[in-house]
């Protein structure tokens, strides 16, 4: 049911602010590929994140809650575009070149973060109001410092594990702990309780990206990966 109505709340905010229907149509169907939040079998991890911390706290789901998960998703989605061009992984069955996807990752990122401002006016306290949007940047820019290490990294050609541990915590888990301090920004969380959901959220989407990597590099039924 969350999935159904985060989903919901995802397809009115792109509907709602990009109104040039060439982008808008194509920011629908990008968002409706495979692993994509609109797509029926996504998971949509961060928005879902941000559903879950603020019910942990308030007890229920609220509209401003769906529009800041939706608005935090679509900045993972825009991430997940970076990534495709970064990696020159623009499949051709997408029908969009390099350049296209990259104006799309840029759009989903603007109409994410002004959705999370948007959804800010809903939060509990006046405080979580005024420091949400720029505690959110603040912390995603830890995402972006983590997609730059990953860049280089690739460039470089080889690094040890420790070098790729924190490439992971800050790629994913700059969107982990961002996600849910947004939940708990606006469910009006104390300082407190923010960090303390912000360490979990880092924490987690760095766990969960170590799974993924492992299961890309040792597929099931390789016996060889052991």
């Amino acid at each position: 049911m969350i999935l159904n109505e985060l989903r919901l709340t995802i397809e009115n905010i792109v509907n709602d602010y990009c109104t040039e229907p060439s982008i808008k149509e194509a920011l629908l169907r990008a968002l409706a590929r495979p692993g994509y939040a609109l797509h029926p079998e996504s998971s949509c991890r961060a928005g879902v994140l941000v559903l879950e911390v603020y019910r942990s706290i308030r007890g229920g789901i609220s509209e401003g809650a769906l529009l800041g998960a939706g608005g935090v998703e679509l900045v993972m989605e825009a991430c997940f575009m970076f990534d495709n061009v970064a990696d020159e992984e623009v499949k051709p069955q997408y029908r969009v070149s390099s350049a296209e996807e990259l104006s799309m990752a840029i759009s989903l990122l603007a109409t994410g973060i002004a959705a999370v401002h948007q959804a800010a006016q809903h939060s509990y306290s006046i405080g979580s109001k005024l420091a949400l949007v720029s505690r959110y940047v603040s912390e995603f820019n830890a995402a972006c410092a983590g997609q730059f290490l990953d860049a280089h990294l690739v460039g470089v050609g080889s690094c040890d594990s420790n070098k790729a541990l924190q490439m992971t915590s800050l790629k994913a888990g700059g969107l982990g702990k961002s996600s849910a301090m947004v939940g708990a920004c606006l469910a009006g969380g104390t300082p407190d309780v923010v960090d303390l959901f912000g360490e979990f959220g880092l924490n987690l989407f760095t766990y969960l990206q170590l799974i993924d990597d492992l299961r890309d590099a040792c597929p099931v039924g390789e016996m060889d990966c052991d």
